[in-house]
């Protein structure tokens, strides 16, 4: 068949149509896939907020509970009982330090005006602070790492949630590996190698490499005066949560280390 100029429009307005159907049909999926993203964003941060409430709620009532009863019995003529509390136990020390380190990383790694970037994606991309997570490149499992400062960075919700063990698996490698460079360009590749071989000898010998009791009390500290540091120099909002109020209850629960 002769080409025409006819044809040859009619032609090229039909790969167009095609092109229009297709993208259209790829937008609608994206769009799908985004909806159902955030659904689950959103059910992962109720269920946290309920296990949040439910524990508050138990610690309340159990406390309510004595003075309850301490009530009556000094109502009936009786002694009051004295509720000592437990001393915190290592784990417990190394999750309220972990705690700080992980809200240091997010107002190291957040400007004045609460922006960011996320330090898995490829290119700079600025997000908000509603946006914002926080994640380790090596698992917080690895006790001897876990409160390195190079070892926690923002990361965005999407790039949190294919680094999940239940993500996709050559996603979360991709994802990982652009943590790991992005990180080399951020903190030099010395500081990462001396990380990972702090990583590899504690692999090697767990309980010679854990961090003790005595080196979280002592440590704790520094990461409570950071942090306060780190509120002043951005001039964000007041913390919800006084970390140095906090340690004083959990310090006076400790016994002499000496």
């Amino acid at each position: 068949m002769k080409k025409t100029k006819e044809s040859i429009q009619l032609k090229w307005q039909k790969k167009y149509e095609q092109l229009k159907l297709r993208t259209e049909r790829d937008n609608k999926i994206n769009i799908m896939n985004l909806s159902q993203r955030i659904d689950k964003v959103k059910d992962y941060r109720i269920e946290r907020l309920t296990k949040k409430k439910n524990a508050y709620l138990n610690k309340k009532y159990e406390e309510y509970k004595r003075k309850c009863l301490n009530e009556i019995r000094e109502l009936e003529g009786k002694p009051q009982r004295e509720y000592k509390q437990p001393a915190p136990t290592k784990n417990k020390l190394l999750q309220f330090a972990l705690d700080i380190a992980q809200e240091n990383a997010k107002l190291r790694d957040t400007d004045v005006s609460w922006r960011w970037e996320c330090i898995s994606h490829a290119t700079p991309v600025i997000f908000n602070w509603e946006d914002l997570a926080w994640w380790h490149l090596y698992s917080r499992m690895i006790q001897w790492i876990c409160l390195f400062d190079i070892n926690i960075n923002a990361q965005c919700h999407t790039c949190n949630r294919i680094t999940w063990p239940q993500g996709n698996v050559e996603l979360k490698e991709i994802t990982n590996k652009r943590y790991r460079d992005n990180l080399i360009k951020k903190n030099w590749l010395d500081a990462v190698l001396e990380m990972e071989e702090h990583m590899q000898k504690y692999l090697w010998d767990r309980k010679k490499y854990s961090p003790t009791v005595r080196f979280l009390v002592g440590y704790i500290p520094d990461l409570i005066d950071e942090n306060e540091e780190l509120w002043k120099t951005k001039n964000f909002y007041k913390p919800k949560k006084n970390r140095r109020k906090q340690w004083d209850k959990i310090s006076a629960l400790i016994p002499n280390l000496d």
